[in-house]
């Protein structure tokens, strides 16, 4: 896909063109966010560490999962914030400084630990624009 960072060869049975295959795309790109977003919950390097939560409650895990939910929402804002202020480069390995490298959560995590960006109303704002555009909340 033209909009990825490295070439993606994606084998598959099924039939057809160019439709089909941007159907696939779009798929395989969905698979991926949402395997980011189990990283993001999961992994204590990456994200929250819920693999070490040792409930055996299906109601509490709920609630752990909720409270995860509205974090992830708040730390990926927090990255977001650090892209649109250019300071996410800051973040980056200095082998890399032509695209984004780390995931709006994983930023945001740093981002908030470090206290470089304090959310303001104003901010918000500017932010809200996201939520008007899916195509923005996706990129990056």
């Amino acid at each position: 896909s033209a909009r990825e960072r490295e070439p993606w060869l994606i084998a598959t049975s099924l039939p057809g063109g160019a439709k089909e295959t941007k159907a696939v795309l779009a798929a395989y790109r969905k698979r991926m966010s949402i395997e980011e977003n189990f990283r993001d919950t999961k992994s204590e390097y990456y994200g929250f560490g819920l693999e070490r939560a040792r409930s055996r409650s299906t109601e509490r895990y709920s609630v752990l999962l909720l409270v995860n939910a509205l974090a992830i929402f708040v730390a990926w804002l927090f990255g977001k914030a650090a892209r649109s202020e250019g300071i996410d480069r800051g973040y980056q390995a200095n082998t890399v400084r032509s695209r984004a490298v780390l995931s709006c959560v994983f930023l945001g995590l740093r981002v908030i630990s470090r206290g470089d960006i304090q959310m303001t109303t104003t901010k918000l704002r500017q932010l809200r624009a996201i939520f008007r555009d899916p195509e923005l909340a996706v990129a990056a």
